[in-house]
């Protein structure tokens, strides 16, 4: 149990736990989307994650004096709000009922690669050799993996709206996260996390709701679904928005940006033990080029002050 602890304060392993968590949103988000549209999935989704990390932020907030939120805080979170919870999700299910899950992977492909570059604009990171190098591997293999192994797939692509969608989604993600990294110092993870996570569900529940009157629902609903939404809002929300929102505060953007290029090897791997579909070599030798620049990209972590704020805390 200790051993598991100590993997827990380690944001290496907890960023690593992130993307396998968000494959999990692809494939059971992807069977929901044949029923649910957009908005209303992530309605549904949110909304349950807020239920579960509502007691929680009441109770953390009860056994410690709570940090004071500025009015300027108020306004990021607000944005983080709209951004990340409602933003992202709705326009990556948008796009993923509009395009192949091929294009999808390319698209998001370039996620990390926005991050850095706003991250390098806006919050004056450096990239070293070694980031750098990291970084041509991963977004190589997740290349790899998104062509199955054939570039000469890339000459035939088409792109479409869908398209869009997922590349707006993946820089509204780039900016969330880059956004972000400044304001974890004032205010704890629980607390960011709750509070963007109300301001997202604000503004999509009108919106589920008009979605439901032009779109309505004509299958019914079974209990299957019901306890797939929940695990949406349990794991890829809950779970991973915290884990992420704390690993960003620990190594910032441009180092958690690589670990989002680890989403299509789990998904992958996922999509062998759930839907029964096997791994080709591609999706090893690209895991492999994804795996070496996540470990290069990240060598010799050190603690920035931003470490060692309360806001590192889950709980605090």
């Amino acid at each position: 149990m200790s051993l598991l602890f100590n993997l827990l304060k380690s944001p290496y392993f907890t960023l690593t736990l992130v993307p396998f968590i968000w494959g999990s949103n692809f494939i059971v988000g992807k069977q929901l989307m044949e029923t649910f549209p957009p908005f209303t999935l992530s309605a549904g989704r949110f909304g349950i994650a807020f239920l579960v990390l509502l007691p929680i932020f009441m109770y953390t907030r009860r056994k410690r004096t709570p940090e004071k939120i500025s009015p300027k805080l108020w306004g990021i979170l607000i944005f983080l709000g709209l951004a990340g919870t409602f933003g992202y999700a709705s326009l990556l299910y948008s796009g993923l009922r509009q395009t192949t899950p091929v294009n999808a992977t390319l698209i998001n492909a370039f996620n990390p690669t926005l991050t850095i570059l706003l991250s390098i604009l806006f919050l004056k990171e450096k990239l070293r050799g070694k980031q750098i190098i990291g970084f041509i591997l991963s977004f190589i293999g997740v290349i790899w993996i998104a062509v199955q192994g054939q570039f000469d797939r890339l000459a035939s692509l088409t792109f479409n709206q869908g398209d869009m969608l997922i590349l707006t989604a993946a820089l509204v993600w780039a900016i969330y996260s880059v956004v972000l990294k400044p304001f974890v110092s004032e205010i704890s993870v629980m607390d960011l996390t709750t509070l963007t996570m109300f301001f997202g569900v604000l503004a999509l529940l009108p919106s589920a709701y008009f979605e439901l009157k032009a779109h309505p629902i004509l299958v019914p609903i079974t209990w299957d679904m019901i306890i797939a939404i929940i695990y949406l809002g349990v794991f890829p929300s809950v779970v991973a928005f915290l884990l992420w929102n704390r690993g960003i505060s620990q190594v910032g953007p441009s180092k958690a940006a690589m670990f989002y290029n680890l989403l299509p090897v789990f998904t992958a791997i996922m999509s062998y033990f759930i839907l029964g579909e096997i791994p080709k070599g591609y999706h090893f030798i690209g895991g492999t080029l994804v795996l070496w620049g996540v470990i290069w990209g990240t060598k010799r972590y050190v603690k920035s002050p931003a470490a060692v704020a309360p806001s590192n805390s889950i709980d605090t």
